[in-house]
């Protein structure tokens, strides 16, 4: 993962990573939070059927900002 943060650190407009998980992987999103990574915006919110039903989506989108220690050591 600190491989990937510093490919995107090279990569100018860069500004966050990116990562799909399914919430039922409760271990990879416990990692993915020790190395910074949060929901991000653009994760699905719960949908409401018409007949009142509340779907939830079985995966979650995280993010982090790309470090800056490393685009600093670029540059």
């Amino acid at each position: 993962m600190e491989y990937i943060d510093l490919i995107a650190s090279k990569i100018p407009r860069v500004r966050k990573i990116m990562l799909t998980v399914f919430l039922c992987n409760e271990r990879a999103i416990k990692f993915y939070r020790s190395i910074g990574f949060d929901k991000d915006e653009y994760s699905p919110r719960p949908k409401r059927l018409r007949n009142g039903t509340l779907v939830e989506a079985d995966y979650l989108i995280m993010s982090k900002a790309v470090s800056e220690a490393n685009t600093k050591a670029l540059s």
